[in-house]
């Protein structure tokens, strides 16, 4: 079918649709405005004059997009922890260093007082002890001795927030393969990777979010409003509907009404706003979600979007659970 652009009534914003969707109603993926899609002929330089639903008539349902919480950052919070710990070690030993050079220092000059004329024996006791003040390899061997409390001390910190990390972080990334066919939708080990209008789509973070009617799997690359890659797939799935065990399969033969809704949103140029593009239907999805643990749920996909630049996505990748978002949360 034929591509086309038009703006955003609300926001400006660029949206690039397939011609089948003229006349429909979709949701801005930036401003979350309710808009109908133009026809392909249509005039679009003026905005349609508003037209006030009359009393009686119920709204018709919409889908939108749900804004996404920022995923808190667990690596930097760890982080900051342990260069605080570690700081903290680092000035008590310096501070207890530089009081144990301030005594010897004071007692030297009180030997120097009462032993004005003591002749060698002073002098050289003097020097012992000035040597061992400096000397390199004592002076490392505490430092040695600092940087194992100020290890123990990460090590126990780290025992009682009981931070599980992400389990996908030690997988290589996934090289999937993109195709639209059943045979080529096979879903690669590894972690969850691809490519977005032809640029490569490395996922900081993923999650599962109520909104409209069902919920929202979104899988983003940089942080919040930083985000220069983004997928979002609209899953017919309860809010209330546990995602454990759960699967979807879509190809690119699956009517667009028992298929999931699929919003792909890219920088194609810094200096200019995302693009944003729906995909209703013609797409090729696997989901697979499995049994949560204590910290985590699991899950892998493979999705292919029938764009000229083949985007695709595919690999396994974890969802912190209720506990653990609530625990991230509290610190």
């Amino acid at each position: 079918m034929a591509e086309f652009k038009f703006s955003c009534q609300g926001c400006g914003q660029h949206i690039q649709c397939d011609q089948q969707w003229s006349g429909q109603q979709i949701i801005c993926p930036v401003c979350g405005a309710s808009l109908t899609v133009p026809f392909l002929a249509a005039p679009v330089a003026a905005p349609p004059p508003r037209v006030e639903p009359a009393a009686s008539a119920a709204p018709a349902p919409q889908r939108r997009l749900v804004p996404k919480k920022e995923p808190f950052p667990v690596q930097k919070v760890v982080g900051w922890t342990v260069g605080a710990v570690i700081g903290a070690v680092a000035i008590t030993f310096l501070l207890h260093k530089a009081d144990t050079w301030q005594v010897k220092l004071d007692q030297k000059e009180k030997d120097v007082a009462d032993h004005s004329s003591g002749g060698e024996m002073v002098h050289i006791a003097k020097l012992y002890e000035t040597l061992d003040a400096t000397d390199p390899a004592k002076m490392e061997q505490s430092q040695m001795k600092a940087r194992a409390r100020g290890e123990k001390a990460v090590a126990d910190m780290l025992a009682q927030l009981k931070v599980q990390p992400d389990p996908t972080l030690i997988m290589p990334l996934a090289t999937p393969q993109w195709g639209l066919d059943d045979s080529a939708a096979q879903i690669p080990s590894g972690r969850v990777h691809g490519s977005i209008s032809g640029q490569e789509f490395t996922p900081d973070s993923v999650r599962l979010d109520p909104g409209g009617y069902g919920r929202v799997l979104s899988f983003q690359q940089g942080v919040g409003t930083t985000a220069d890659h983004e997928i979002f797939i609209y899953l017919n799935l309860n809010p209330n509907d546990a995602s454990a065990g759960r699967s979807w399969t879509v190809t690119k033969e699956t009517k667009a009404k028992d298929a999931a809704q699929i919003v792909k949103r890219w920088t194609a140029n810094p200096k200019f706003a995302p693009i944003a593009k729906t995909y209703g239907s013609g797409y090729s999805l696997r989901l697979e979600f499995d049994q949560p643990t204590r910290d985590w749920q699991g899950g892998r996909i493979y999705l292919a979007l029938p764009d000229t630049n083949q985007t695709v996505l595919a690999g396994a990748f974890s969802l912190p659970t209720p506990q653990q978002a609530a625990q991230l949360q509290l610190r």
